[in-house]
């Protein structure tokens, strides 16, 4: 599995089904269409609800990340918090911002992940 750290500071672009992150660790592109093949390959029952899966999230996680279902899996990963002590999640921080927006720009072009949280 391919795992990539993804800060607020980073890049993040999404056009024709295709989900690109900018990182200081280089750049990932995947195919959202095909992690939805996957999806459905592996949840058969749930695909006659329509929804457009692509992988998994967990916010609860340490660090919080998103699971894509491309080849052998992505992972993405929110960055740490700089300081000692004050964990991932806490309004405001670097890692809530990404995993929001990382959420926020899939639902808006219609694709989902399921919550594991």
């Amino acid at each position: 599995m391919q795992t990539l750290t993804w800060t607020d500071k980073d890049r993040l672009s999404l056009a024709d089904g295709r989900l690109r992150l900018e990182s200081a660790q280089g750049v990932i592109e995947i195919d959202l269409a095909s992690c939805h093949a996957q999806w459905q390959a592996r949840h058969p029952g749930v695909a006659a609800l329509g929804l457009l899966c692509v992988g998994e999230r967990d916010i609860t996680a340490q660090p919080p990340y998103f699971h894509f279902f491309a080849g052998e899996g992505i992972r993405v990963q929110m960055s740490a918090a700089r300081r000692r002590g004050l964990g991932y999640w806490r309004p405001g921080h670097g890692a809530q911002r990404s995993f929001l927006a990382l959420q926020r720009t899939l639902e808006d072009a219609g694709w989902s992940t399921r919550d594991l949280s």
